[in-house]
């Protein structure tokens, strides 16, 4: 008994204290895997992963029953169910889902434009483009992660894993990209001092939020920016703390290789820059800051910014870049003011809670799109009563979490994580208020979606625990709230799973 409990001990530090090499280690093996089992079995992947889930949410559940009956189901290892749960959900998700569906601007492998066409340029040429990036769609990206990919099907396909299976292995890279983004998460809200029902709250909302598990498989650069996003808002949290400089220089690599993998990463720096700038106007000795924050800049800037100024010296391509639709597509709604679409909030547009892509109109307010987003993605499923519980119990999640904020911002003064819960929100509102400049200037039903500024999850997913987490009052509301709350966030939850189990089984 001693023996197995140091043992599922160890796998709970294993779990939260490496939370990048235990992930990639676990990632690998299951690419790798997969890609000779596409190979020479005879049983389909799909049978297999559903398997393996089967018994990696057995286990956890007969592990969580073992500690519970033992009085020993505490807050850690509650949360390490949780992580387990989750990213075996995603593991499903990516097994069960191909290379080329529900994807974003990838277009097929074999083509000649999008992320798939990039990826495979690196992998044949094994040199970055020498074309104008404004020619060919998507070409324009920072090419960290097409490199990445490249190199990946070039380790499979030199194990001897034929070359379609490979493509599907590139997967496995966005599923680690969204299972670290989970665990650095788990670590943020611990900073902001969540803990007990508040923590496992925030913890479960992540876990299983549709955005992270459809982006698990989405093989596009945006996986991999989100996951420097959080972790730099980690790392910035923790420089705050304790200024060193191992810390802000992964954190100035962290925002660096975010831009190198997509520009939009470096809006994170708005947040750090007030970090820096807090601190450095509290700190006693002034110089060694000053000297931490210039090795911030000769390390973050020169890297961020190295793809961009290559292409503006080559090409005369602008800094901040982006192709734009031509007003004769037919997802074009700017004929809708942008009035008209940031208050419009005529009830049929909550008829469906997917996305409308001119059935009965095209979806043009940015936060409804936002919203059906978080949970679907740009993408029409099957009406069920379980995707409309999962869309308006998101939707109470938002509302509540919007009440939160505007507590928390009342009685900032009493917050004992101020820094960090200013540094999360302010993080937040700046990607909130590029994805709604982006959805005016860019006018688009495609620009609508939660993939411009994931990091609002995590934000929703802190207020949600944050509610929990005050000194509780003996009064009825607080007793209401303290059962509504966690119920509200479990039934998100479990339709969550219910819905993307049944999509993929």
């Amino acid at each position: 008994m001693v023996t197995h409990m140091r043992v599922l001990r160890k796998l709970q530090n294993l779990i939260f204290n490496h939370n990048i090499i235990i992930p990639a280690i676990v990632c690998a093996i299951f690419g790798i895997a997969s890609g000779f089992i596409f190979n020479y079995a005879s049983v389909t992947t799909n049978i297999i992963a559903f398997i393996f889930n089967i018994f990696v949410f057995s286990l956890s559940i007969a592990v969580s029953i073992f500690f519970y009956l033992n009085g020993k189901l505490d807050e850690k290892r509650i949360i390490a169910f949780l992580v387990v749960c989750g990213f075996s959900l995603r593991l499903l998700y990516i097994v069960a889902t191909s290379v080329e569906q529900r994807q974003h601007d990838v277009h097929s492998f074999g083509g000649y434009d999008g992320h798939a066409a990039y990826i495979e340029y690196l992998f044949f040429n094994k040199a970055l483009p020498d074309v104008d990036p404004t020619l060919v769609w998507q070409f324009y990206h920072p090419p960290l992660h097409h490199i990445i990919c490249a190199l990946w099907l070039f380790v499979q396909t030199k194990l001897g894993i034929e070359y379609q299976n490979a493509l599907e292995g590139l997967q496995y890279f966005t599923l680690f990209y969204s299972t670290v983004s989970m665990i650095v998460s788990v670590k943020i809200f611990r900073l902001l001092a969540l803990k007990g029902k508040g923590l496992i709250i925030a913890t479960a909302m992540v876990c299983f939020a549709p955005s992270f598990i459809i982006m698990s498989g989405s093989v596009n650069n945006d996986c991999l920016s989100v996951m420097f996003i959080i972790l730099s808002v980690y790392l910035a949290m923790k420089w705050y703390q304790k200024p060193l400089y191992r810390t802000i220089i992964k954190l100035a690599l962290c925002i660096g290789l975010g831009m190198l993998s997509k520009l939009s990463a470096g809006l994170v720096s708005i947040g750090v820059a007030i970090v820096f700038l807090v601190r450095f106007i509290k700190a006693e000795k002034k110089l060694p800051i000053f000297s931490q924050l210039v090795v911030f800049g000769i390390i973050c800037v020169p890297v961020g910014l190295l793809w961009s100024v290559r292409n503006a010296v080559l090409y005369g391509t602008p800094i901040n870049y982006v192709p734009m639709l031509d007003n004769d597509s037919f997802q074009y709604i700017g004929y809708h003011s942008a009035m008209e679409r940031l208050i419009d909030f005529r009830p049929f547009q909550l008829s469906s809670p997917f996305m409308a892509w001119g059935d009965r109109y095209f979806e043009y307010n940015p936060t409804i799109g936002l919203l059906k987003t978080s949970c679907f993605g740009e993408y029409v499923f099957e009406e069920e009563i379980i995707s409309r519980v999962l869309f308006w119990t998101f939707l109470v999640c938002v509302v509540l979490a919007v009440c939160q904020l505007i507590k928390t911002a009342i009685n900032i003064k009493d917050n004992n994580c101020k820094m960090n819960t200013l540094l999360i929100t302010i993080v937040s509102a700046c990607y909130l208020v590029s994805y709604y400049v982006f959805c005016i200037q860019y006018p688009h039903t495609c620009t609508m979606n939660i993939r411009y500024a994931m990091i609002f999850i995590i934000l929703v997913a802190y207020l949600m625990g944050a509610s929990l987490n005050e000194v509780p009052k003996n009064n009825k509301f607080s007793r209401i709230k303290s059962i509504a709350i966690p119920a509200i966030v479990a039934v998100y939850s479990a339709s969550a799973v219910i819905f993307y189990s049944g999509i993929m089984l």
